[in-house]
């Protein structure tokens, strides 16, 4: 699954760089296209620009000649016109040059060309008016010449702008083949990566509902096995408890009936049997409490855990003065949990340091809490670096055992005989503590020392 996961990442990357790539191609290729067609319309605004010149050249060798030979005003009136015109087509093309160095220095010629020609023009008018003869004067020749000098430099220039234009428009035209040649090769990448990358998911989507079909047949069967686990801690929590509480009433009847007849061997075996079947009644009702621990609580409510404790010493008065146990504990703190949880929780860890006395010693428990961070946790768990927790310290004076031991200790009928330790216990209730921890999100830590007794570290994240 996780390979699958990484080839659809990889082709979402993939397909993510080429619709850039696309993107990017794109806007790089209209911006390059829009300068070449406004290159082309500037070099066609010049050719304008210059085929009108060419034109008003042309226009003031008719008017200079029609002057000649009619003296008719209107000519000289004509030239003066087309001077203007001259002029202000200069500056247009001067503006439209732009950084053009050759166009400005061919203007800058063209422009000298034009002022000789339209001074000998003037210099031809003013001979014409002052002279009567009708033989053409010397200034018409030079004249000639000069226009015919202006017609050559702008042919040339209007070469120049054609050759220009061409280029540009074959670089125009090659820029358009090789952006649609390109953008049609990467539609086809892109499309083929799109629809690959559709079936991989159609395929991963129906391997999930696979998944999910074969998950909730897990879960109907969990729910089931759940449910035949909750008849059996019924039946343990009742029709168990009655055989054994029947023998035990004939066990005591037995004894009673048979107190002046009976040897001492016979009575000690029914002690014992007395003593073993409320062993098994304890070991049913710690069965019945993991069983029930595996339903879900509706909410979690703001416990005090002082309350919880005084609770739970009320219960378990009758052991304690049997064992003329010293209880110590400290204020404890208010944390969200389960409150019926709390309490069975509190019940096993002193059921745990009560069946587990030190040879010749007076049981002592003390209680205490701290808040404190997961540094002791962070050995077993390095993702809780972070966290912050209430931590409930019972600690007791019993025999303890050996810390290599310490995981036995939470698996259900797992108890650690004399050769492990002097630890004793009916091997459910670390389970059930360890499963009450489970259910509030936190941790149980055991810090054992054979000489000092047992060290249960109960880790209540701590909630805002």
């Amino acid at each position: 699954m996780k390979k699958r996961l990484g080839i659809i990442i990889i082709a979402f990357g993939l397909s993510l760089v080429l619709i850039l790539s696309l993107s990017l191609f794109s806007v790089k290729r209209v911006d390059a296209l829009v300068d070449f067609s406004n290159k082309a319309d500037l070099i066609n605004s010049n050719l304008k620009k210059l085929y009108n010149l060419h034109g008003y050249v042309k226009d003031l060798d008719r008017a200079e000649r029609g002057y000649m030979l009619t003296r008719d005003t209107l000519y000289s009136n004509g030239l003066k016109h087309i001077t203007d015109s001259l002029q202000l087509n200069m500056a247009e093309m001067k503006e439209l040059a732009g950084d053009s160095l050759k166009l400005q220095k061919d203007l800058l010629l063209l422009r000298s060309m034009l002022a000789v020609r339209v001074s000998i023009i003037e210099q031809n008018i003013a001979y014409v008016d002052s002279s009567q003869s009708s033989v053409p004067s010397p200034y018409y020749y030079e004249g000639r010449k000069a226009m015919q000098d202006c017609s050559k430099k702008l042919r040339e220039m209007e070469n120049s702008e054609n050759r220009l234009f061409y280029a540009t428009y074959q670089n125009e035209h090659f820029y358009m083949q090789v952006a649609s040649s390109t953008l049609k090769y990467l539609l086809t990448i892109f499309f083929i990566v799109t629809v690959g990358l559709f079936i991989l998911m159609l395929l991963e989507f129906r391997r999930r509902i696979g998944y999910q079909d074969q998950l909730q047949a897990k879960i109907s069967d969990l729910k089931r096995s759940h449910l035949e686990l909750e008849q059996i801690a019924y039946a343990a929590s009742h029709d168990l408890r009655e055989p054994l509480r029947k023998i035990q009433v004939f066990t005591n009847r037995l004894l009673w009936l048979k107190k002046d007849k009976i040897d001492e061997e016979s009575k000690d075996t029914m002690e014992r049997i007395n003593t073993y079947t409320n062993r098994m009644q304890d070991l049913i009702e710690d069965l019945v409490n993991l069983t029930s621990l595996t339903k879900e609580e509706s909410e979690v409510e703001w416990v005090d855990l002082n309350k919880s404790l005084r609770s739970v010493l009320a219960d378990l008065d009758y052991k304690i003065q049997a064992q003329s146990a010293h209880i110590a504990y400290d204020t404890l703190p208010k944390i969200k949990a389960y409150t019926s949880q709390v309490g069975i929780l509190f019940k096993c860890m002193f059921d745990i340091s009560l069946a587990n006395p030190k040879e010749g010693k007076q049981v002592a428990i003390n209680i205490s809490s701290e808040i404190a961070g997961a540094e002791e946790l962070a050995e077993f768990y390095p993702n809780l670096s972070n966290k912050r927790y209430h931590v409930v310290i019972f600690a007791d004076n019993g025999p303890g055992f050996e810390n290599i031991y310490t995981d036995k200790m939470f698996q259900v009928f797992e108890t650690l005989d004399n050769r492990h330790s002097s630890y004793d216990g009916k091997g459910v209730s670390l389970a059930i503590c360890h499963r009450i921890m489970a259910n509030h999100e936190g941790y149980i830590l055991l810090k054992n020392n054979p000489d000092a007794g047992a060290v249960f570290k109960l880790y209540f994240p701590v909630l805002e």
